[in-house]
């Protein structure tokens, strides 16, 4: 992880000196001007990498203490591939999308990983207790609803890019990778707004998977854990 992010701040470092190389060679107030803004870009680089691993530190603790190890061994698993396709969505988006049906393979086993999951927490909630019985707090279970409702969303627009990938123009008005998005959080959330309309059979197909999606995870398995609340106040 440490040479990752090396390698990381070396390129953002050596991309921003060669955008700043042509007005280095003239002006030397634009080029105090330059470096500053130099330095302040890999600042804000390395402050906003600390923060992304803390928190992926945080995320990594919280799945390890999970005591169901079956589920542990799911929100591993989910991780992993989520944390994986995205980085190289963002970072190699050529590349992404031009492996799309092992993309699809990825996903959609991390689909099924997640639905698993919901189903697995919507039975039993307690499911996600900790190892250390102090951690065991209603706020881990608001944790672990807020993780997954993060992780599947994520997981559909990575879905939503490798069907666009794979037939461009799948999705009507969509021009670039935050339409997609966009349309994947409205899509979750709402019954959408119809800017961006799903034009081919298998972007129909994935549009109906996220409002189905949505319905089950946003209805029936919040109240599940809301449900499981009212218990803990009763004990």
């Amino acid at each position: 992880m440490g040479s990752f992010i090396i390698i990381i701040v070396t390129m953002i470092t050596i991309g921003i000196l060669k955008y700043l190389h042509i007005n280095l060679l003239n002006r030397k107030i634009e080029w105090i001007f330059n470096l500053s803004l130099a330095i302040i870009c890999l600042i804000i680089v390395h402050y906003a990498i600390g923060y992304i691993l803390a928190l992926s530190l945080k995320i990594q603790n919280f799945i390890h203490n999970v005591e169901h190890k079956n589920l542990k061994v799911d929100f591993i698993l989910i991780y992993f591939l989520i944390s994986s396709y995205l980085t190289v969505a963002l970072i190699f988006p050529k590349e992404f999308t031009n492996h799309v049906y092992i993309g699809l393979i990825g996903m959609i086993l991390c689909y099924y990983l997640n639905v698993k999951t919901l189903i697995t927490l919507i039975a039993n909630p307690s499911n996600i207790k900790s190892i250390k019985k102090e951690d065991n707090g209603y706020s881990r279970i608001i944790i672990a609803s807020i993780l997954i409702l993060i992780m599947l969303i994520i997981n559909l627009y990575l879905i939503v890019c490798l069907v666009n990938g794979l037939e461009q123009g799948a999705f009507l008005n969509a021009n670039n990778k935050f339409d997609l998005f966009y349309y994947t959080v409205i899509t979750f959330t709402t019954i959408g707004y119809g800017d961006i309309i799903p034009i081919t059979v298998l972007a129909k197909i994935t549009s109906m998977l996220i409002s189905v999606t949505s319905v089950v995870c946003l209805s029936v398995f919040l109240s599940s854990m809301l449900s499981y609340k009212d218990e803990l106040s009763k004990d």
